[in-house]
């Protein structure tokens, strides 16, 4: 539900203005605005990524669903302080990571 309510707000569908929430279009723009599966959500979602990022995404699902900067650093050839300012950007947005901590 919250990639949708996310989804729909990168589209203008919905939008918040002093601490209220609007409808843009009636529920026809819904309906419109959503693609036809999750599926579809998600790879538009990636789509609308910057190049580095994506990168960044790839390197990391083929290192696992737990990964150190360090190792998807190593797959993309970039800086490790680069690739947690990423990650860590993702982070805030909600976008395809969670934190799961840190270690030395």
């Amino acid at each position: 539900m919250v990639n949708v309510v996310n989804h729909l707000i990168t589209q203008d569908v919905i939008n918040q203005a002093d601490g209220r929430w609007t409808l843009q279009g009636g529920v026809a723009a819904v309906e419109s605005g959503v693609p036809e599966s999750l599926q579809q959500m998600i790879e538009q979602q990636i789509e609308w990524l910057n190049p580095a990022d994506q990168r960044v995404l790839e390197i990391a699902s083929v290192v696992g669903m737990e990964f150190s900067a360090a190792a998807v650093a190593a797959g993309v050839e970039a800086e490790v302080e680069g690739v947690e300012e990423q990650c860590e950007r993702l982070v805030r947005r909600e976008q395809f990571l969670r934190a799961n901590g840190t270690a030395e």
